[in-house]
């Protein structure tokens, strides 16, 4: 079953999305599986929008702990007693070393659950684990690695672009330090699923949909 042709064709992807044609005030809900790294990431690019479309749109980041089916679960728990009408929901997830098939059977149930659901869920997977996505800011990958070799690749360009030292796990200015090269990784990243878009996500290494939700909001990050 294709994963992200199936969003592309959807008609909140496709409208037209800039600073003279802004649509209808959204409200979204992003669930992480990680509790430091994921959420630092996406409460940057929160504190940005804030700051200039507060009364445009609403972003609230949730770290969980829970990660695939259990996270969706919970996601759905949050929609359903929340007072908050969201019009989509996010989920950010690894593969790492989990079961392919509870890993895919959650992109596959998000596309049940959003033929009958107002709220609009999304699955933002990474294959095997978020570093595929910032690694993607600096090289075109095409052949999975180890989580270890992504952490030195991460190191040894962070280095050679005078980002810093080193990549840190849970560094609270990750989204900072990558937003000069996130157009390039959004290509790279959507490239890489447009092409493989027969396979389940499990089969798709390296890979991350995380490029989806950032190229959604690009269009308040710019000034």
């Amino acid at each position: 079953m294709p994963h992200s042709s199936k969003y592309l064709k959807e008609e909140w992807y496709t409208k037209k999305r800039n600073k003279h044609i802004l649509i209808a005030p959204e409200k979204h809900l992003i669930l992480c599986e990680g509790t430091k790294t994921e959420p630092n990431y996406f409460e940057e690019i929160k504190k940005r929008i804030d700051n200039n479309y507060n009364d445009k749109i609403t972003i609230n980041v949730i770290p969980s702990g829970k990660g695939r089916l259990a996270l969706l679960e919970e996601a759905q728990e949050i929609v359903e007693k929340s007072k908050t009408n969201y019009n989509h929901v996010w989920l950010v997830y690894d593969k790492d070393d989990f079961d392919k098939d509870e890993f895919d059977n959650t992109v596959f149930k998000i596309q049940s659950i959003n033929k009958k659901s107002e709220t609009k869920y999304h699955a933002l997977w990474s294959n095997q684990c978020v570093e595929v996505w910032f690694l993607l800011h600096f090289i075109d990958l095409k052949v999975d690695l180890s989580r270890e070799e992504y952490i030195t690749k991460l190191n040894q360009n962070f280095k050679k672009k005078g980002i810093a030292d080193e990549y840190v796990k849970n560094d609270d200015l990750i989204y900072n330090k990558l937003e000069e090269y996130q157009d390039v990784a959004i290509k790279r990243a959507k490239k890489i699923i447009q092409e493989s878009e027969e396979k389940a996500p499990s089969k798709i290494a390296p890979g991350s949909s995380v490029y989806e939700l950032i190229e959604m909001l690009s269009v308040y990050l710019k000034e």
